[in-house]
């Protein structure tokens, strides 16, 4: 029932200040009436209209009020007695032996008792919380129903008439008293009757009161105050969810063992033993309920992350807020578990399918394709749909899954110039809009399916229970059983997307539905003009990645070696990219690692086709770009004058180390028999004298000028003992060589040790060593 309230109401109501109320009324702006009073006007604000935490406050403080109501009549008729025992009082004085009774004084006690607690009562009814006040108004309805029985049943107060009311309470489920007192007290036990109904005789409405209010109770007990078994009781139900509560106590017991106290020892008692307090099974329901309670949400996760997500997981802002026109992304999807249907080549006539989504987010268009499984392969040939109805797409986002991370699928997607975009790891959030996509498809599923009779009162189990077994489809490695073929069930998935959920209206397209936005559009849409470039996009990579390198024999895969025309202008090693033609093995799709196109080779093996031909042809284009390019090395060579590079390079290194010199002026000889005897062995196989202008190499003389000579201008030798090779420079052993070699390509005859010289030098590891230094 609505009432209107004051400000000064409320305030109380809240235990705030009327300033903090009326700040708050403001903010909030409660709706309000003015009312003229004398001295101005003041606010009345209509209770039903208030916020629900205000509305539950100013509930209880009526109810309050209406207590202390009651609280007053019994003070007024506590004020009554006192009135009577001051009349009592003053007849004693007048008639004090005739009235001072011992049963008189009794009565005059109990009497002043109930007055004195009536009081206190209240003092402090307006500090008693909620629940105080609901346990002692039921408990006063308690007693008085128990005195309207004994007084019907004709029974006098005692034991047999208190367990009796007792168990009529309990087997009646507190008939006798109203609804909320049923709800306080759902148990009454005779012991707490009498409590109740001599301490209210004796003190009224205080013996009723629960003065600790469970407060001290609160956070505190048998497991709660004993860090072991608290902490065995927190592990059980993190690592076993759906444990039982008696199975927590048997692992208790288990645990313990000896060390716990029998279930009837309190904490208290338990503790001053040594011992471990038991837990008996209601204590561990409290416990369990009170911790999952403060937890509910983390518990949640740990116990069914797809539902925390689906249920607590906050959801703020627009995931499609980015996308401005269709096309513009796309969603991939398969749903977790597979659907099982009838197969008539399968040996148990049944198969396991997948279902496969694709949805656009600016339109919320939507596909699906029915495969054997979420393969790669399956994954393009939605696409390819996908693309052959919609136009080209900018991107797409998919989930890491190996099937959507394959190679095949990313060329296919590098191939089209779309941007995949990937979601982290377990976050299905970070695709909505397919993942609502199939729960839709899921919902009608269970409605649009042969069979499907209705939404009734008498079906509504067979309902349920469809569509809780439908559920499984989105259940890691479910199985829901369609009694359909591939195709009729594809049918059934073309039928839905195109004439079900693509006129249906949507609430993330204002009202519109997919079909309307998709028409409405006016702007061009890319397409792919050609299908038959798709076809061949789709087909699937050779081999394992689908690269392989030119061999000598071909383009070699899985043992046969593929061959083609085309293939001759390129160098063995040259690597390429290669796709396999679905409709005949011997046929694969060549394409350079730019994507451009180069051939189509074929297997002579497996197509029947002449290899020698294939050969012939490869050879004459390997001899023509052979021949072109040759010519072409030629020309720059010869312009770049590299044949006298080796010479420049040898001088510039001989100048710069100080091995060639401007000849000195001629001087004295100096000579001794020793050098003039290693003169004459020196000159020992020499066919000349050496003489200036000349050089003795090998036994053959030499003229100097025959040496490529270098821009700058070289002087002769100075004529000096001959040195054996071995004590030579690599420079001085290079001069020699390349003149023995001159020699012998003009049909000069060279002695043996020339000749040997000439064809091992170049191997040696000096020369090895020299050829290196200068390129």
């Amino acid at each position: 029932m609505s009432t209107r309230v004051t400000l000064a109401e409320v305030a109380d109501a809240l235990g705030v200040s009327k300033q903090a109320v009326a700040q708050r009324a403001a903010r909030e702006a409660w709706p309000f009436e003015t009312e003229i009073v004398r001295g101005g006007s003041r606010r009345l604000y209509d209770s039903a209209a208030l916020p629900k935490g205000v509305q539950k406050a100013v509930k209880a403080r009526a109810t309050r009020i209406q207590h202390a109501a009651v609280a007053a009549g019994q003070a007024a008729d506590c004020e009554a007695a006192q009135r009577m025992l001051e009349e009592v009082a003053r007849a004693g004085r007048l008639k004090g032996a005739e009235l001072a009774t011992a049963a008189e004084q009794v009565r005059v006690d109990a009497l002043l008792n109930r007055r004195s607690a009536g009081i206190e009562i209240l003092r402090r009814w307006p500090k008693l919380t909620a629940n105080q006040v609901k346990r002692m108004q039921a408990r006063l309805e308690i007693v008085q129903a128990y005195q309207r029985w004994i007084a019907a049943e004709g029974q006098r107060h005692g034991n047999k008439a208190l367990n009796g009311f007792a168990a009529s309470y309990c087997a009646t489920a507190g008939a006798a008293c109203s609804p909320d007192t049923c709800e306080s007290v759902r148990k009454l036990s005779g012991r707490n009757l009498r409590r109740w109904v001599d301490g209210f005789a004796a003190t009224g409405l205080a013996a009723l009161l629960d003065e600790k209010d469970g407060r001290d109770k609160a956070g505190h007990g048998k497991i709660e105050d004993q860090p072991e078994i608290r902490e065995l009781v927190v592990g059980l139900l993190v690592e076993f969810p759906h444990v039982k509560d008696q199975r927590i106590a048997e692992a208790i017991s288990a645990r313990f063992g000896t060390r716990l106290a029998p279930v009837t020892a309190s904490l208290k008692a338990a503790q001053a033993e040594g011992l471990l307090a038991r837990p008996d099974v209601d204590a561990i329901r409290r416990f369990r309920l009170a911790w999952l309670k403060e937890r509910a949400s983390a518990y949640l996760a740990l116990r069914n992350p797809d539902r925390w997500k689906n249920q607590q997981m906050l959801a703020f802002g627009d995931a499609s807020e980015d996308v401005v026109r269709p096309n513009y992304r796309w969603e991939l999807d398969s749903t977790p578990g597979d659907v099982l249907l009838l197969d008539p080549d399968a040996a148990s006539g049944t198969a396991r399918y997948a279902v496969l989504g694709a949805l656009d987010v600016f339109t919320r268009r939507g596909k699906l394709l029915v495969a054997k499984t979420s393969k790669s392969a399956a994954i393009g040939s939605l696409v390819r749909r996908a693309l052959t109805d919609w136009g080209w797409v900018e991107r797409v986002k998919h989930d890491n899954g190996s099937d959507y991370c394959a190679h095949y699928l990313q060329t296919l997607f590098h191939a089209i110039g779309t941007d995949p975009e990937l979601c982290a790891p377990f976050s299905g959030w970070q695709k909505p809009h397919i993942e609502r996509f199939f729960k839709t498809f899921n919902h009608d599923l269970v409605e649009l399916l042969p069979g499907y009779i209705g939404h009734n009162v008498a079906e509504r189990k067979e309902l349920e229970a469809r569509a809780s077994f439908s559920e499984r489809l989105f259940q890691k490695d479910g199985v829901l059983e369609v009694r359909m073929t591939a195709t009729e069930f594809q049918a059934f998935c073309d039928e839905w997307t195109d004439n079900v959920y693509a006129h249906n209206p949507h609430a993330g397209l204002d009202g519109r539905t997919p079909f309307e936005v998709a028409a409405s559009w006016s702007e061009p849409v890319a397409r792919i003009a050609d299908e038959r470039v798709l076809d061949v996009l789709l087909m699937p990579l050779a081999g394992r990645d689908g690269y392989f390198s030119l061999q000598k024999k071909g383009i070699r895969i899985n043992r046969h070696d593929y061959i083609a025309p085309e293939l001759g202008a390129y160098n063995v090693g040259a690597r390429f990219a290669v796709r396999q033609d679905v409709a005949d093995v011997g046929r694969v799709f060549v394409f350079d690692d730019e994507g451009t196109f180069v051939c189509v080779a074929v297997c002579p093996d497996l197509t029947g086709i002449s290899p020698a031909e294939i050969a012939a042809a490869a050879k004459a284009v390997q001899r023509r770009v052979v021949r072109e390019e040759k010519a072409v090395l030629k020309r720059t060579a010869r312009k770049a004058g590299a044949k006298e590079i080796v010479a420049e390079i040898l001088r510039e290194r001989a100048a710069s180390a100080g091995k060639l010199a401007t000849m000195p002026v001629r001087g004295p000889a100096h000579t001794t028999a020793a050098i003039d005897a290693a003169g004459q062995a020196a000159r020992a196989d020499a066919r000349a004298p050496a003489v200036a202008g000349q050089m003795v190499i090998g036994g053959r003389v030499v003229s100097a000028t025959r040496l490529p000579t270098a821009a700058a201008e070289v002087t002769e030798l100075a004529p000096a003992i001959r040195k054996s090779r071995s004590e030579r420079s690599a420079a001085e052993n290079y001069a020699e060589w390349r003149a023995l070699k001159e020699a012998f390509e003009r049909g000069d005859p060279l002695a043996d040790v020339d000749f040997r010289f000439m064809k091992s030098w170049l191997t040696s590891a000096q020369g090895r060593m020299f050829l290196r230094k200068v390129g």
